[in-house]
């Protein structure tokens, strides 16, 4: 079985030796622009950095830090999607040219082979500056969407980073954390539709004596389910067939799935399940109810490790169906 050192080592040879045939493509020009920007006192806030001066750095530097999966992912993640942002904590160096701030950006340009572009840099600094970085409390990505002045912040910032991080494990198989700046730029593009499903959950939540998910859920599979395609109205219907334990046809998954919430928050041990479990048997019985199918509770069940269902209905679903029943 492969261990959580034995990725860390595999992900440092892929980037190694990325980084070997990235600097001999190298050219005269590559090398000075890197020694220009390692030297004291340089500054300049809007540069771009190429894969193979970003490989330049990297090979020159004599202490890179071991490679972080989780931060190289998301790193790899920023740039893949198109959201990379120029952030005041740019590239660093110390006096001597050494590499101070950015070596997982850098790694993630390597892999990509996407410039990072603009990125501020900077050099200069003694090696005690390097205690001063993100020494003090962090902000949460609430506290950011918050100061950005968004209504509700940790609620919608919950439901984007469930649905972005489902979102990721469903196109790639691999979880991602995200970063406060992606969330909160996420919750302002999508404030409106977040606002909608939060409304939703609300007339869920008011039509049960005892819904078996919290609120929070609620809001985010109905955030989920929209944005997937789904109706309002569709989901309105299941939601609320959900938590009130019931059914609109026989062997309908709403009753096992509410069965399983149900022992869920019970909190008995050998039925609790994983935020990834709840979210992946939710859209898997989100299928099965929409095609009417007859299921068991097996059925609805999902296993770590199973490819995770899609949040996006079927081509040959008609929800027109379920807005003339509600």
């Amino acid at each position: 079985m492969e261990t959580e050192e034995d990725k860390k080592k595999t992900l440092a040879e892929e980037l190694n030796e990325r980084i070997d045939e990235l600097v001999l493509q190298a050219t005269e020009a590559d090398q000075i622009f890197v020694d220009k920007i390692k030297q004291p006192g340089f500054y300049s806030d809007g540069l771009t950095v190429t894969p193979v001066q970003s490989a330049l750095i990297l090979k020159s530097n004599g202490h890179n830090r071991r490679v972080s999966n989780p931060q190289l992912d998301v790193m790899i993640g920023i740039l893949s999607r198109g959201d990379w942002k120029r952030t005041h904590q740019g590239m660093a160096f110390y006096k001597d040219g050494s590499l101070m701030d950015a070596q997982h950006r850098l790694g993630a340009s390597v892999l990509t082979d996407i410039p990072l572009s603009p990125i501020m840099v900077s050099g200069g600094y003694d090696k005690e500056d390097n205690d001063a970085i993100d020494a003090g409390t962090k902000r949460t990505a609430a506290d950011t969407t918050a100061l950005a002045g968004i209504h509700d912040a940790a609620l919608k910032c919950y439901m984007v980073n469930e649905w972005l991080t489902y979102e990721h494990r469903l196109n790639y198989g691999k979880p991602i954390v995200l970063t406060n700046h992606q969330i909160k730029e996420k919750v302002k593009q999508h404030d409106t539709a977040l606002k909608a499903a939060i409304s939703l959950a609300d007339r869920v939540v008011k039509s049960c004596a005892i819904a078996v998910m919290s609120r929070k859920e609620i809001a985010a599979r109905a955030f989920e389910m929209t944005q997937g395609g789904w109706s309002p109205v569709f989901a309105h219907t299941m939601l609320t067939l959900v938590n009130q334990g019931t059914a609109d046809y026989d062997g309908a998954p709403t009753v096992h799935l509410s069965d399983a919430y149900r022992l869920d928050r019970e909190d008995k041990a050998k039925h609790k399940l994983t935020t990834l479990q709840r979210q992946a048997m939710w859209h898997k019985a989100s299928d099965f109810y929409a095609h009417k199918k007859r299921v068991t509770k097996t059925a609805v069940a999902w296993k770590m490790g199973n490819p995770v269902p899609s949040m996006t209905p079927a081509s040959d679903i008609d929800q027109t169906a379920a807005a003339a029943a509600e």
